[in-house]
């Protein structure tokens, strides 16, 4: 699968005892009304785990977020959130987020992982079209291709 630049939210983001935001957030424009996500091919968040799940707390929450700065800390709003068992969040493993539609004034969207006290996890993120994100490899880095 090809993944647009721009729709590339996160890679290989080390969260570390705390919650962290994607790096980066995707501008739904800053016109009126602001464009719907709703409208049209429905989207995802596809999270890959880079470095499995490891700490104190059994569970781990995806949230897709809509905020009104690019850096997505002011006026956020979580508009859905998965709540994945830490035994499944293994290297390699993937989590697809359906992006629910948002017709409010928030202009990013972006994704937030939430962890427990003394816990750690490395994630990938990217927004693509729900009907490709079940196709989605995760693939180690510093991979060799042969001629």
């Amino acid at each position: 699968m090809i993944i647009d630049y721009l729709a590339n939210l996160a890679d290989a983001l080390a969260v570390t005892d705390a919650d962290a935001y994607t790096t980066y957030s995707y501008d739904l424009g800053n016109v009126t009304p602001k464009n719907d996500v709703g409208a049209g091919e429905p989207l995802a968040l596809v999270w890959s785990v880079d470095v499995a799940a490891a700490g104190t707390t059994d569970t781990t929450d995806f949230k897709v977020v809509y905020a009104t700065t690019e850096d997505l800390a002011t006026g956020t709003i979580a508009v859905s959130t998965m709540r994945i068992a830490k035994a499944l969040l293994t290297a390699g493993a993937v989590i697809v987020q359906p992006i629910p539609p948002y017709l409010g004034p928030c202009r990013y969207i972006g994704g937030k992982v939430e962890l427990g006290a003394n816990d750690t996890i490395t994630v990938s993120c990217a927004i693509v079209p729900l009907r490709d994100a079940y196709t989605w490899k995760a693939y180690a880095d510093n991979v060799v291709w042969d001629a």
